[in-house]
Order: C-alpha cells, then structure tokens, then sequence
C-alpha cells in the first residue's frame, strides 16, 4: 500500500465525521459518500497545503459542487484536524 493510499484512508473518517456537510455521519448507507474527495485532499497534504488552502478547497467542495452555502468555521476545523494528519 502507498503512502497516498494510507492517508487517503486517514482522510475519510475526518471528511465523514467532521466535516460532514450535509450531515449523513450516522447514516450506514451513506458512509461512502464524501471518499469522492478523500483522494485529492490526502494529494494536498502530501504536497505540503496551507490551512488556509486546504479550509479554501473544502468550501469550495461545499459551494460549487453540492450547491450548500458553505461554513467557514466547520472547514477551518477539518482543515486543521486533516493537517494533522501530516504534521509530526
């Protein structure tokens, strides 16, 4: 397994739990549904993302492609738990 795999994996729980935009956390049929992202958030941290770029990339997610207003604070927050992810 890749160093990428391993951390796309890491991500998936904090986008599911954390972030969770259109709160489906607690549904088990929905557990899959933000890994779409997970591959290139865990490509971001690799390269070194900012946690203002990272928040950035997450609102954007929110807004333009699931049509929701976006919540700054909860993306803060992601971004920062994510970061950690990678920070030693």
């Amino acid at each position: 397994m890749s160093d990428l795999t391993a951390l796309t994996r890491r991500v998936r729980p904090i986008l599911l739990k954390t972030w969770d935009p259109i709160g489906i956390a607690d549904e088990p049929r929905a557990q899959d549904e933000y890994d779409a992202y997970a591959p290139a958030i865990a490509r971001m941290l690799a390269a070194d993302v900012s946690e203002a770029a990272l928040a950035s990339h997450l609102l954007a997610v929110e807004r333009d492609r699931m049509g929701l207003r976006g919540d700054e604070q909860r993306a803060a927050q992601t971004a920062k738990l994510l970061l950690a992810l990678v920070k030693h």
